[in-house]
């Protein structure tokens, strides 16, 4: 997919701040400059830099936001699990009934399915990686809504969330 296409209503990720653009979306990088701009960033600004993924269908969004230095290359995956196994937007139904998607999720869950959550049975571990992630990387959860042009956060606690519903 070409992320320089998807619309507004899609899912936005914070290119400039996720990953260096070379030569996509029109952006080019200087073959002088051997860092990304999120490095500089990063170095420059540190712990007042957020790296985020929003997933907005409507005026809605579902924020995954983390301060922490790491979590740059564990976001969009964290994102992921939990857009596929939790959330319950209307407008996931497509996404989550793909089998690309189903198997892109599985993926990313063997992948940070240590011997800490391994061995449970699979909704267990499900939450485990979800909620190790988290807490590893200091990843907050947020719902985003636009009303008149205003945007407004509100956190959302995940032991809640992850308490109250069973993976799918």
């Amino acid at each position: 997919m070409n992320w320089c296409s998807v619309p507004r209503q899609g899912v936005a990720f914070f290119a400039a701040l996720l990953v260096a653009h070379t030569g996509s979306c029109g952006f080019t990088r200087p073959s002088a400059s051997p860092t990304t701009a999120r490095q500089v960033l990063m170095r420059s600004l540190g712990e007042a830099i957020a790296l985020a993924v929003e997933y907005c269908p409507d005026n809605t969004c579902m924020v995954f936001r983390s301060y922490n230095r790491s979590a740059h290359a564990v976001l969009p995956s964290f994102a992921l699990l939990y857009l596929y196994y939790y959330d319950s937007y209307i407008y996931l139904s497509a996404f989550k009934a793909s089998s690309n998607i189903k198997r892109a999720a599985e993926m990313e869950l063997e992948r940070y399915l240590d011997k800490r959550c391994r061995g449970n049975n699979r909704q267990q571990e499900i939450k485990c990686v979800i909620e190790r992630l988290a807490a590893q990387y200091n990843i907050a959860i947020l719902f985003a809504r636009y009303d008149e042009g205003v945007r407004s956060e509100g956190e959302i606690d995940l032991s809640s969330e992850l308490a109250g519903e069973e993976p799918r």
